[in-house]
């Protein structure tokens, strides 16, 4: 069993793609590769005040402490992290959103690739377009034989 970062990646969509970049950059020593669709600048359930409440058991400390752009900035320089943060092209919100976690992760040392998803919005068909498409640098990453680009 492979047990290197290299090894491993950790990825998801939307909220999952907000706990990928999370416990990607939490724990480099166990992810080389990060593959966040659509994820948020911050974690939400609810209202600010609902999400500290019931995710952070009442911790604004905490709360703050989770955000993708403090534990990017607490664990730089990444050396051999590789990062790719996909949304659609009509996904405002969370495009923008992920405009801002690139830019962080690009700043603490990541190999970052940005890529839009032409002609969807946060929905399915940005993470079908985005794994047909933009897991090259992941797979190259883990060292996957055969890598698609």
């Amino acid at each position: 069993m492979q047990t290197s970062a290299a090894s491993w990646a950790i990825g998801g969509f939307s909220q999952g793609g907000t706990c990928s970049i999370q416990l990607g950059s939490a724990h480099p020593n166990l992810f080389g590769g990060i593959f966040d669709i659509s994820g948020q600048v911050a974690p939400k359930n609810g209202n600010l005040r609902q999400t500290i409440a019931r995710g952070f058991g009442g911790s604004t400390a905490a709360y703050t402490a989770a955000l993708p752009l403090t534990v990017l900035a607490a664990g730089a320089p990444y050396r051999d992290t590789v990062a790719v943060f996909v949304s659609g092209q009509l996904d405002a919100k969370y495009g923008a959103e992920s405009d801002v976690v690139a830019a962080a992760a690009r700043s603490a040392g990541m190999w970052v690739t940005r890529a839009i998803s032409p002609g969807t919005a946060h929905d399915w068909h940005t993470v079908q377009w985005a794994l047909r498409t933009q897991l090259g640098p992941i797979y190259r990453q883990l060292g996957v034989e055969g890598s698609a680009s």
